[in-house]
């Protein structure tokens, strides 16, 4: 028995990507479709260095990432 779910969205896996909904995987299909006519460019949770990794009082900081 499957729980209930907020939204009723159903969980999909696309090319061994686990997507949250039907709808999410669709517009990954078309991006992927439009990216191999080479009409547009993705990519899947590119991450950002917001902050490198620094010294303070002797102590190393982590760097802070962004994951969009």
């Amino acid at each position: 028995m499957q729980s209930f779910r907020k939204y009723g969205n159903i969980k999909v896996e696309v090319d061994g990507i686990k997507f949250a909904s039907k709808l999410e995987s669709n517009i990954y299909k078309e991006l992927k479709l439009l990216k191999k006519a080479k009409q547009c460019d993705f990519s899947l949770q590119p991450k950002y260095e917001l902050q490198p990794r620094f010294k303070f009082n002797g102590k190393v900081i982590r760097p802070i990432n962004y994951i969009a």
